[in-house]
């Protein structure tokens, strides 16, 4: 019987060893995963921090629902979003209409369940030029603040671009 005890006791140290090796493997694995997490934060957020700590609306960021939603209201109440920084990134696309030249990007639906998103926007022809955006149907990223002008009495919303570039 005394030979049966201390093996029951032999096994049942064996167990709490066990378990206090895979708890602490437990928590090892806790602590690696905690520090992975941060550090990918935080390398995400000083890889991005220049790309996106102007912008205000990336529409690159939308899923094209949510873009479309957003474009709708910028043309039903384009005074609720002047001023903000936007990223745009499409298809240009030149329009010549009553005598002005209109500079467009086009933002495409992938599903064709929606109409195109049309972003009229402005840079001086001569940056534009040496850029060669003014080739229609090249693909360009647009960035620059919502502004408005009026026209026939309407108003409209444009983005006056800070920077353009072709992009693949």
């Amino acid at each position: 019987m005394l030979k049966s005890l201390m093996s029951v006791s032999t096994v049942t140290k064996e167990k709490e060893t066990q378990n206090l090796s895979g708890k602490s493997i437990f928590k090892r694995f806790a602590v690696l995963f905690a520090v992975i997490c941060m550090l990918a934060v935080f390398a995400i957020g000083c890889s991005n921090e220049s790309d996106t700590a102007e912008v205000d609306i990336d529409f690159g960021a939308m899923s094209e629902t949510i873009a479309m939603s957003l474009y709708i209201n910028m043309m039903m109440e384009p005074d609720q979003f002047e001023g903000q920084t936007v990223r745009l990134a499409g298809m240009y696309e030149g329009v010549a209409f009553d005598g002005r030249m209109f500079h467009m990007l086009v933002l495409a639906d992938g599903d064709v369940c929606c109409p195109e998103i049309l972003f009229e926007f402005k840079m001086d022809e001569e940056t534009l030029m040496e850029e060669g955006i003014l080739s229609t149907g090249a693909n360009i990223e647009v960035f620059g603040a919502l502004s408005l002008y009026e026209m026939n009495g309407n108003e409209f919303i444009y983005v006056a671009a800070d920077s353009i570039r072709i992009v693949s």
